[in-house]
């Protein structure tokens, strides 16, 4: 999934997540391709805009509908191969509520056997839904691994630029960043 998917025809949000679906068939979804379309669409809350142009749409709006489009793809595990899944921040032009959402929907395709890569530039996010972390500057590694072993100020400031402080709460697993000004 790109971080901005250009469409300019005035196609129905059903049809775009369709689009999803026509490696798996020819000429004609069947009624396996229907069902995976609407529970994709159920998952992301996607029912009230099915009808709608999708350049009508905000620009959160079309993330959305782009991401469904890719789970529709991927939604059936090949026999004998590994799925995986690349999003190039897949959170631009999300509010708080759908950033969370997509990255939990992420969090669990890992659970079923998925792969999942995702460009994050919201280090927080990253240290919240992320596995591993790897982090680059002009194209070269500087640090990788498990978030809360990997994320530090010195390397935020090595990697960004940027002065960075790591707060740690007892009730939670992962350190919050906040950026000093």
């Amino acid at each position: 999934m790109t971080q901005q998917a250009a469409l300019s025809f005035p196609l129905l949000v059903e049809e775009v997540v369709m689009m999803g679906r026509y490696p798996h068939f020819t000429l004609q979804p069947g009624k396996k391709d229907i069902a995976t379309c609407a529970a994709v669409a159920d998952m992301l809350g996607l029912q009230p805009l099915l009808q709608r142009n999708y350049l009508t749409l905000s620009g959160g709006e079309q993330q959305r509908v782009q991401f469904a489009r890719v789970l529709a793809q991927v939604w059936d595990k090949p026999a004998e191969e590994h799925r995986c899944l690349f999003l190039d921040e897949p959170t631009s032009s999300l509010d708080i509520r759908y950033q969370h959402a997509f990255l939990q929907i992420a969090k669990k395709m890992t659970q079923q056997g998925f792969t999942v890569v995702a460009v994050l530039h919201d280090i927080n996010l990253a240290l919240q839904y992320a596995d591993n972390v790897l982090l680059l500057k002009e194209g070269n590694v500087v640090r990788q691994g498990p978030p809360a072993q990997t994320i530090d100020a010195a390397v935020l400031k090595e990697v960004f630029g940027i002065e960075a402080a790591l707060i740690h709460y007892d009730d939670e697993r992962m350190p919050m960043v906040v950026y000093k000004a």
